[in-house]
């Protein structure tokens, strides 16, 4: 099978560096952080809940901490949360239940996101149970961009390789083995 000549395989490849370039995503597509669902059903447990803050759902694992301070001066944590079986990778637990009394609850989510949540729980047999959001979930926002200082240089550029792309292809192509390379163009 013939190779293709170098001028040709050289002009695909930047071709190729060309798209790749000038179709990467820019880092404004990327999820912003998540927003913590904090639920507790009165008697200890606590179980928390992650969304991006975007509105798009979390797929992945998700890792987060717990820190409790319970007035009177007994904490537990940090400790990381757990997943819970059945519920999906972003739903997570604390192992052992709150004891009874009032608590601070600090919860801080460090993957897929950043996010904390900070809420006071009443612990108790008449306890209520509560369910608090942390952050929102908003629309992202498109905003248009400033132009570069430089008065951007991104079409110009992507002209000037467009240019010697096809000058190389030209010259490929008419440049072959046994020919001078003079003639008709």
């Amino acid at each position: 099978m013939p190779t293709k000549p170098r001028p040709v395989r050289a002009a695909v490849l930047t071709a190729l560096l060309l798209a790749l370039v000038v179709g990467w995503p820019d880092p404004a597509h990327a999820h912003r952080g998540v927003v913590l669902h904090l639920h507790h059903d009165g008697r200890g447990t606590v179980r928390v809940d992650m969304a991006w803050t975007d509105g798009h759902p979390v797929t992945g694992p998700a890792s987060a901490v717990l820190l409790a301070q319970r007035a009177g001066g007994r904490s537990v944590g940090p400790v990381g949360l757990r997943a819970v079986i059945g519920s999906g990778p972003t739903t997570l637990t604390l192992d052992a239940p709150l004891a009874d009394g009032r608590w601070t609850v600090t919860v801080d989510a460090a993957s897929p996101g950043l996010g904390q949540c900070v809420a006071d729980l009443v612990v108790g047999p008449d306890s209520p149970a509560q369910s608090i959001t942390c952050g929102s979930i908003t629309a992202p926002t498109v905003t248009a961009a400033a132009p570069p200082a430089g008065g951007g240089l991104t079409v110009p550029i992507a002209g000037a390789a467009l240019l010697i792309i096809l000058g190389l292809a030209r010259y490929a192509r008419h440049r072959r083995p046994g020919r001078s390379g003079a003639g008709p163009c």
